[in-house]
């Protein structure tokens, strides 16, 4: 007969992945995994469809790089790089973000030219009006080699976080935050960029999502950061926002736009950012922060296991106008916010050595793993008036900042119930009376997958010359994403996991939103005239 406390913890628990855990929190645990995720490489790379947005805050003086064909600074919208090797994979000639082939065949320089102004004409006015703000070299003197821009923000930036990696053009819902929330209704139509290629496409993306940041949000928003390899931000504005510091010459490149020249400095430069940016180079306001999960029927769990965003919920329209208000609201500082990720990190810390032993079966004795797992909870426990109740609330409200325990706060909503069922967890396995060892290792391995850290997925033991590899878009294999090896040579990995990018997003002309005819309203003036979804303005919008 299976002990209760079994029963009782692995039914609580119902160790599916995203599974809606306990009566206080549905989905406690992809919360909790969010916040110590985000703004993090190795972990959005793992959990690479983000479900959340954040306010993100750079301060004045920070230091970005651009990588170009050009020697002339941009004007308008374009991307920045937060480390020197990211750039560089751009900084050859003729290139443009505009322009790389689908499939990364070397092309000529006339072949380009001739894809860049196919792709602004059948792209229609988002993408030509950039073209015109974008800086080219009319006379051509920048065809021998590529150029690194080094710019420093005139001021703090405030910016719109996209978690996981949502610069990914991939089909496995990297991209669901910005097509299926942030443009939906604004969508990428198939018939309007049939011809366009991918980072085309996402130039299209990232010039609507600048002209909600300027129309719907009033210029709150300075742009967006996201995380391919590498994090990068969509700045809407360079020459409003940035000086430029100095232009360099890079080092002269032969091969295709896009490809990697030197693959071992700029992997080792994205895995130095695992644990984070770095440098205190951007905050999250992580008290405000929005997450789907808290949404019901926005996200659902699709057949590979991982969340994906639901076009048809009714409930994406909640998610816009909470994203108006906290763009809008003037209280949305990070600074004034509790850093919700290091008390996340403590916890992490705190129990994952531990809960991967007893989840291990080296553990030998009943005896020995009941001592194992309550070696963390004696500081909870009066050993002399022993009151159970008393000693789960202790451990439940263990790391998490005094003033805040009883907060609305999403963060902290889950992170206490998170600790609430590690905690019942250890308990139970250290008070059972008649439990064997099996059905206690069963018991810490169902803890295990439910609460699913990405800090045990973590290499150990990576030489000097290596690198701990995760798939990170575009590169990496299934068997590196189950099990990510320490490696020297990114050419030595696989490049199955991310698959091709068919654009299944984009929806075809009759997949209209449900309703959304009815959202416009003709303007006085003629400015908004109904059906004109591909130029949707969010003044047109019935509020």
């Amino acid at each position: 007969m299976v002990p209760k406390f079994v029963t009782a913890i692995v039914c609580s628990l119902t160790l599916t992945y995203g599974s809606e855990v306990g009566p206080g929190f549905p989905k406690a645990n992809y919360v909790f995994n969010e916040i110590h995720n985000s703004a993090r490489q190795f972990g959005s790379s793992l959990n690479h469809n983000g479900m959340a947005f954040f306010i993100a805050t750079i301060p004045a003086g920070t230091e970005f790089y651009h990588g170009t064909g050009s020697a002339i600074p941009v004007n308008g919208m374009e991307w920045l790089a937060f480390e020197p090797e990211h750039a560089l994979v751009f900084a050859r000639p003729g290139s443009n973000r505009m322009d790389l082939p689908r499939n990364r065949k070397s092309k000529s320089a006339e072949t380009h030219d001739k894809e860049f102004r196919r792709n602004v004409q059948e792209a229609g006015s988002d993408i030509q009006e950039i073209a015109k703000q974008t800086s080219t070299d009319p006379d051509n003197k920048s065809l021998a080699h590529g150029f690194l821009h080094t710019y420093r923000t005139k001021h703090s930036l405030r910016l719109l976080y996209i978690d996981g990696a949502s610069a990914a053009k991939s089909d496995k819902g990297t991209l669901d935050l910005q097509d299926l929330v942030l443009l939906h209704y604004n969508p990428l139509y198939k018939s309007q960029l049939r011809n366009v290629t991918e980072v085309g496409e996402d130039h299209i993306r990232a010039a609507r999502m600048c002209r909600m940041a300027n129309e719907r949000w009033q210029g709150q928003i300075n742009g967006f950061l996201r995380m391919e390899a590498g994090f990068e931000v969509i700045l809407c504005n360079f020459e409003k926002d940035l000086d430029t510091v100095r232009i360099s010459q890079a080092k002269g490149i032969v091969g295709p736009p896009g490809m990697i020249a030197d693959g071992p400095a700029y992997f080792k430069a994205i895995a130095a950012r695992y644990h984070g940016i770095g440098g205190e180079r951007v905050k999250l306001d992580y008290d405000n922060y929005i997450s789907l999960f808290t949404y019901p029927g926005v996200t659902y769990v699709d057949d590979t296991g991982r969340p994906r965003v639901d076009n048809a919920s009714t409930s994406i329209e909640d998610v816009l106008e909470a994203l108006d208000d906290m763009v809008l609201s003037e209280y949305n500082t990070a600074a004034a916010s509790v850093n919700w990720q290091a008390v996340v990190d403590m916890v992490v810390a705190k129990y994952a050595d531990r809960i991967e032993n007893l989840a291990s079966g080296s553990i030998s004795t009943l005896k020995e793993f009941k001592t194992e797992a309550e070696r963390p909870l004696r500081h909870f426990i009066d050993y002399s008036d022993r009151n159970r109740a008393e000693e789960i609330l202790r451990c439940k409200e263990h790391s998490v900042p005094w003033k805040s325990r009883h907060s609305n706060a999403t963060a902290a909503r889950a992170i206490l119930e998170v600790n609430d069922i590690i905690c019942r967890a250890l308990f139970s396995i250290t008070r059972a009376e008649t439990g064997t060892l099996a059905d206690g290792v069963s018991v810490a391995r169902s803890l295990q997958k439910y609460l699913a850290w990405t800090e045990w997925k973590k290499c150990k033991g990576c030489n000097a010359n290596e690198f701990c590899f995760v798939p990170t878009w575009p590169v990496g294999s299934a068997e590196d994403f189950e099990h990510p090896r320490c490696v020297s040579d990114v050419r030595k990995v696989g490049r199955d996991y991310w698959g091709g990018y068919s654009s299944k997003q984009r929806r075809p002309d009759t997949d209209v939103v449900p309703d959304v005819l009815s959202r416009f309203r003709e303007r006085p003036n003629g400015s908004c005239k109904a059906g004109t979804i591909f130029d949707l303005r969010p003044a047109c919008l019935i509020s």
